[in-house]
């Protein structure tokens, strides 16, 4: 760590904007928790703050430069005059358009800097060829590129990143803010889910990449079982129309329900008995939905992709399927719901992996440790 009897050293947040998303949230909560003794976090985003904005700590000074346009090269001479101006030490990046302009002002102003990729899915053949160009131009004064789960690795190596650089750090949630309470009666009652139902919960948007429709085939086949499962998204997106559509096609419209964005989601899971994912292949790294389903005690039902195998054990914490195979999603569902005793032994397993292991103190404390020595290699 730096000399306690320094000033804490400034390290600057950047990223495009604070939408809803994984990666957002895991932002947020780093810079939060952040010790201030150490460091001093301040945010600065390429577009506007975002709705997340307002879950940031109130001590955190936060800088919007209203860059619609990704491609404007003079975004680097505006991130370079927002650092000088805040005092900035060291700067850490987020995910793509972040990651290139940041560590473009960063090498300007000689600052030491830090990546975090939550994402290695490039959207575009334009995306790739930038991440190699910004590895290229600026892999040598990047001090550390932190990945959130070893499937990444190879991706990011791949990429043109110094295998030597690349650490990963898990995304973590404070397990003392999901915890079951006496919100599950009365959440399930708002939302006409009775008791003897077993509530699946989906948290994640409502995108193709997500694979939804795969989720509501195969609980129409575990309600047809005789299986009493009610279905519920929180979230919203493109494919609404797409998914209302499929539940009206399969009669399913007394077993699902979608609920848009709800700031309520430590109620939900706690209301819930089982919560699902069904993403497709390279999509997932390590969801933050998945991490607040164990904190909560819950099992989780999900696709064998991207990181999740090194978050659920499979047979242990829940239960997880191969993308695309319906059928097995389906029994996966019908077993949890057929077995009570199950579900609480997967919960309690899964609240027990992630206080081990997946904590944001934990988490926190490995980034202080890589903005440590990043600042030392500067000294």
């Amino acid at each position: 760590m730096t000399n306690p009897l320094e000033e804490p050293k400034t390290i600057a947040f950047v990223i495009s904007r604070l939408g809803i998303g994984g990666a957002e949230r895991q932002l947020v909560s780093l810079v939060n928790t952040l010790d201030r003794t150490h460091f001093r976090p301040v945010l600065i985003c390429l577009k506007d703050i975002g709705p997340m904005g307002k879950d940031v700590a109130n001590d955190v000074e936060c800088l919007a430069l209203r860059c619609e346009n990704g491609n404007d090269p003079r975004v680097i001479g505006l991130l370079a005059s927002a650092m000088s101006s805040l005092g900035t030490d060291l700067v850490h990046c987020t995910n793509f358009n972040a990651t290139f302009w940041g560590r473009a002002a960063a090498a300007r102003l000689k600052l030491p800097a830090v990546t975090a990729e939550h994402s290695t899915n490039r959207a575009s053949r334009r995306e790739r060829l930038l991440v190699r160009l910004g590895n290229l131009l600026f892999g040598r004064s990047t001090n550390c590129v932190v990945a959130c789960a070893q499937t990444q690795v190879p991706v990011l190596i791949d990429e043109g990143c110094d295998e030597r650089r690349v650490s990963v750090i898990h995304n973590g949630v404070d397990p003392a803010q999901y915890c079951a309470d006496s919100s599950r009666v009365a959440t399930r009652e708002t939302l006409g889910i009775a008791d003897s139902q077993v509530l699946v919960l989906v948290v994640a948007s409502l995108s193709p990449q997500k694979n939804h429709l795969l989720l509501i085939k195969a609980a129409a086949r575990a309600v047809a079982m005789g299986q009493p499962i009610q279905l519920v998204f929180a979230g919203e997106g493109p494919m609404r129309a797409r998914l209302e559509s499929t539940i009206q096609d399969l009669q399913m419209g007394d077993y699902v329900s979608l609920l848009g964005v709800r700031s309520d989601i430590p109620q939900l899971l706690a209301a819930s008995d089982v919560v699902a994912l069904t993403s497709l292949p390279l999509i997932e790294t390590f969801p933050m939905c998945l991490l607040e389903a164990m904190a909560s005690g819950r099992p989780v039902v999900a696709t064998r992709v991207g990181g999740i195998p090194e978050l659920v054990l499979d047979g242990t914490t829940g239960i997880l399927v191969d993308s695309e195979d319906e059928v097995s999603l389906s029994s996966a569902l019908a077993e949890l719901a057929a077995d009570g005793p199950l579900r609480a032994t997967m919960g309690l397993a899964a609240r027990s992996r992630l206080e081990e292991s997946f904590t944001l103190q934990s988490m926190t404390t490995a980034y202080e440790t890589i903005f440590s020595g990043a600042l030392h290699d500067t000294d």
